[in-house]
C-alpha cells in the first residue's frame, strides 16, 4: 500500500514480501516526495501475525491523520 499526503509532500509505503528463506517480511518505507530524505524498516513475520501487524500499522499511523489517501495497493 502507498499513502501519499499531497500538501505535506510525504509518502508512506507498506509492503509484505517473501525473503530467500520463504519468510514473510513487512517493509515500511517513508519519505519526502521532493527530496531523498526518508527511511525504511524491515520486520520478519510469521503467517498468522502478518495481517494483524498490517492492520495495526494502518490504524496507528493513518486513521487519525487527515490529508492522506491510499494511492495504490495490490493484494497477491
Amino acid at each position: 500500500m502507498l499513502w501519499i499526503h499531497e500538501q505535506k509532500q510525504r509518502y508512506y509505503r507498506l509492503t509484505v514480501n517473501r525473503d530467500l528463506f520463504g519468510d514473510l517480511c513487512l517493509v515500511r518505507t517513508w519519505g519526502s516526495l521532493v527530496d531523498d530524505r526518508g527511511g525504511s524498516k524491515t520486520e520478519v513475520l510469521d503467517n498468522e501475525r502478518s495481517l494483524a501487524v498490517v492492520a495495526r500499522f494502518y490504524k496507528s499511523r493513518f486513521s487519525h491523520l487527515s490529508g492522506f489517501s491510499i494511492s495504490h495497493y495490490v493484494i497477491l
